[in-house]
């Protein structure tokens, strides 16, 4: 629901396109999802997740980037998938820049993200985390897991079930896509941006 409430709200200001990683009820591979955003080229991933905990008292909002460890991973998938030819030296220089580029416009988008997401509802402590996630590999394009809250917490299941906050927190992220987009210099009317989701 929240990932379809994201794409309403991206698709009605008529700047985005937005992708879906899955439009039906099945659970696509991480490989496949990655995959989407590989395929088109996508100029933004965000990832949507409710988080759990065996503390009933933890809650709020988080955005993940790529840790040391999964950027190496995503080195290796790049280097697997170039084109191997005599210029392996250029290929790996390639990799670097485009891996260096995608962890740092990533961690700027999160930044903001973080920002508006806070106007929506809690942040967990130290809201800006780094993960060894599967879903942030891809070498090319900027990518975010965002977990919204703690179904195990009280506050937050009930947040994360009402339409009204989803509603809100929703707009939040479309908030800070809007100022990443703004703050990177791109022409936003000019060329529409494609922005891949998951359907959660």
């Amino acid at each position: 629901e929240a990932a379809r409430e994201l794409r309403r709200q991206l698709e009605a200001t008529g700047r985005y396109e937005v992708l879906l990683t899955r439009d039906r009820d099945i659970y696509p591979s991480w490989e496949q999802r990655v995959g989407v955003m590989a395929e088109s080229r996508a100029d933004l991933f965000i990832s949507l997740h409710s988080d759990s905990s065996q503390n009933s008292g933890v809650r709020g909002a988080a955005v993940y980037t790529l840790n040391d460890r999964a950027e190496n991973r995503a080195r290796q998938r790049a280097r697997e998938g170039a084109n191997h030819t005599s210029q392996a030296d250029v290929n790996n220089i390639l990799v670097e820049l485009e891996l260096r580029e995608k962890r740092n416009q990533s961690s700027a988008f999160a930044e903001v993200l973080l920002e508006h997401l806070g106007s929506a509802g809690p942040l967990l402590a130290n809201p800006h985390r780094q993960a060894n996630l599967f879903v942030l590999l891809d070498s090319r394009v900027p990518a975010v897991l965002v977990e919204m809250g703690f179904l195990t917490n009280r506050a937050d299941h009930d947040n994360l079930t009402s339409a009204s906050y989803r509603r809100r927190q929703m707009t939040s992220i479309v908030r800070g896509i809007d100022d990443y987009f703004a703050n990177r210099g791109d022409e936003m009317f000019a060329d529409r941006e494609t922005i891949a989701l998951p359907a959660r």
